[in-house]
């Protein structure tokens, strides 16, 4: 009964370890150019936001709202353990409620580009310093604002 056991966890374990092997055959890594033409991409994708000089305008599931720079208190990043990958957070205090905005958020290039420029107060290392080490939750808080309401 044991041997039995043992040999079915061990082809198992063979079946698993061959599929993982040939998904990474077949999967092609990205050419420099097919890596600039995504990384190009990423940075033009507005995703669900428009910018304008005062804020930017989010489409949320129940409707678009105009979020200003000036009504924005804080601004937290952090890193969650997605298993197998990292994913780099935003946290957005606005108004009376939060949003959480993503690596995988359509337009997040686009939005830290217009964060830098909203905020010149955001560190330049920030994303380094969440993201690194790996699979640890590291936070920062990128923004907060005063009680006076200048950044």
């Amino acid at each position: 009964m044991n041997r039995t056991f043992t040999a079915i966890i061990m082809g198992l374990f063979r079946r698993i370890e061959d599929w993982f092997s040939r998904k990474q055959a077949d999967a092609a890594p990205y050419s420099e150019g097919e890596k600039a033409i995504e990384r190009k991409r990423r940075q033009d994708d507005a995703g669900k936001f428009t910018y304008q000089e005062e804020g930017f305008t989010y489409a949320f599931a129940d409707g678009p709202e105009f979020v200003r720079w000036a009504e924005i208190r804080r601004i937290v990043a952090y890193k969650v353990d997605r298993l197998t990958y990292d994913d780099i957070c935003l946290d957005i205090f606005w108004r009376d409620w939060k949003f959480t905005i993503t690596e995988d958020t359509a337009g997040w290039d686009r939005l830290i580009a217009q964060l830098r420029i909203a905020f010149p107060n955001i560190p330049d290392d920030w994303y380094g310093k969440v993201g690194l080490p790996a699979f640890a939750t590291n936070s920062m808080v990128l923004f907060e604002r005063g009680d006076k309401g200048s950044d």
